[in-house]
């Protein structure tokens, strides 16, 4: 009878949620540096979310007295660009594309799903989160 190491035994779990072409020695390794996931996480946000959120503000504020509301408007596809990235990237985190629409609710939108999104995309090769019903089919 053969005694699993722990380390057998990790990279067995790894497997189980099925990520494809990732060396997995390699991938145990990343896998435990959390603070590099956070440190990820956290670029992703302040690029991806709180950047537009400050060059929409200042489009704002140079473009206030814009005639026919073009400043208004430059400022909100601005405002809302995250929308598209999260759309874009959904998919391969387990979410279905429409829930990019969670970004309109109030703090929620801003401050936790696009944290929660980023904590996956930074973990990417490596899944640690459950395959959604309609990925286990594909």
């Amino acid at each position: 009878m053969e005694v699993e190491s722990p380390r057998k035994r990790e990279l067995n779990m790894v497997t189980e949620h099925g990520s494809p072409n990732v060396d997995m020695h390699w991938a145990v390794r990343v896998r435990r540096h959390k603070a590099v996931r956070l440190l990820l996480t956290f670029i992703l946000w302040i690029c991806c979310v709180i950047g537009p959120l400050i060059l929409a503000k200042q489009i704002d504020h140079r473009t206030r007295w814009e005639p026919f509301g073009f400043g208004d408007v430059i400022t909100l596809s601005v405002e809302f660009s995250p929308m598209l990235f999260l759309f874009l990237v959904l998919r391969k985190v387990s979410y279905r594309p429409r829930d990019c629409l969670f970004y309109l609710v109030p703090v929620y939108g801003v401050f936790f799903f696009p944290f929660i999104v980023f904590w996956r995309l930074a973990h990417l090769p490596l899944r640690d989160w459950p395959l959604r019903p309609e990925e286990r089919e594909m």
